[in-house]
């Protein structure tokens, strides 16, 4: 009975080990998606918006592939009002090589307020991308963001486009320090994937 008692509570203790093993091992792979190559050329590049520090890598990702032609617009879909192209190049330490005239700002309205709140920024950018893309009439994008938010974005992108006949390839930006460290040993970026968890199982069912 003793043996019997020991076993249950060595497999109870092991369970979660084996969990917390695994999660370490796959949980920030499980968010990626890459479905981008390096040959594809496409319409536009969209970039997503983050906190500044990943929002600064998102858009010089953005710009490298614009600069490779592999998109022929940057499309920046949710933005402040008050947002310049120029602030970005100043700031951002980007060359200055990209035409205004190629760059597509969708600006925040005080009407995306209580989307924002209800379904997250990230839908209402998928949203916006989409009208952005239908008035210049464009049919194929490239969408950038940090690896670790590319599972959601998709999630947002197939719940708003699924009849509109466009084309969206995902490429993930990695992590900018240590990318080749493992993800967990960088402390903040172990709490946007846990964060990232809660988000995503949120968007499963509040896209739909």
């Amino acid at each position: 009975m003793k043996g019997h008692y020991w076993k249950i509570l060595g497999i109870t203790l092991l369970l979660p080990l084996c969990g917390v093993f695994l999660f370490l091992l796959f949980g920030e792979q499980f968010l990626r998606i890459n479905d981008d190559d390096d040959k594809r050329k496409t319409d536009a590049v969209v970039v997503l918006a983050g906190v500044p520090f990943e929002d600064r890598q998102r858009i010089l990702e953005g710009a490298r592939l614009y600069q490779q032609g592999r998109g022929r617009y940057i499309i920046l879909p949710l933005r402040h009002p008050t947002f310049k192209w120029s602030w970005v190049v100043t700031n951002y330490e980007l060359e200055n090589s990209i035409p205004e005239t190629h760059i597509i700002v969708g600006r925040r309205t005080a009407a995306d307020k209580p989307e924002i709140t209800q379904f997250g920024g990230t839908y209402v950018e998928a949203r916006n991308t989409v009208r952005l893309m239908r008035e210049h009439q464009l049919k194929s994008a490239i969408i950038v963001s940090s690896a670790y938010h590319m599972r959601r974005t998709r999630i947002a992108f197939e719940q708003v486009h699924p009849n509109s006949h466009l084309q969206f390839y995902f490429h993930p930006v990695d992590r900018p320090l240590n990318p080749e460290s493992p993800w967990w040993r960088d402390g903040k970026y172990f709490r946007r994937v846990l964060g990232e968890y809660k988000k995503l199982l949120a968007a499963y069912f509040i896209y739909n």
